[in-house]
Parts: C-alpha cells; structure tokens; sequence
C-alpha cells in the first residue's frame, strides 16, 4: 500500500512541477486536497509532502542557477 501511495505521488509531483510556474496558492490547496483524496491521508500529511517536494525543487533551482553564474 506504501509502495502505491508514492508512486501516486510521485505521479502527482510531477504534473505539479509540468505546470507554469508561478502557481497560484489555490492552484498548490486544490493540488494537496486532491493528493489526499487520492491517496486517502489527511490534508495536512498531503500538505507536508507537497511542501518538502515544492522546497526541493526551489533549492535545486537556486543550486543550478548559482552554478551557473560562477561558469
């Protein structure tokens, strides 16, 4: 079931990410609720997985940006 939920996420992270940034805070709500609904968590356990995730790829954008201005 474990297995099955983060591929489920995984899935759902990714159509996120696909999408034109900025995203709007109610585009990022809708996002979570549906990812709980699907995966059957609560809200908030949703919201920290999509969190973390978002965080992720916030510091992975300010890496590769950072490396290349020293180029």
């Amino acid at each position: 079931m474990e297995e099955i939920a983060l591929h489920l996420l995984d899935k759902r992270m990714r159509e996120i990410k696909e999408r034109v940034f900025p995203l709007s805070f109610e585009d990022i709500q809708r996002d979570i609720e549906d990812i709980a609904k699907e995966l059957d968590i609560p809200y908030s356990e949703a919201n920290e997985f999509v969190s973390t995730a978002l965080f992720r790829e916030f510091i992975d954008l300010f890496d590769k940006l950072d490396r290349d201005k020293k180029k």
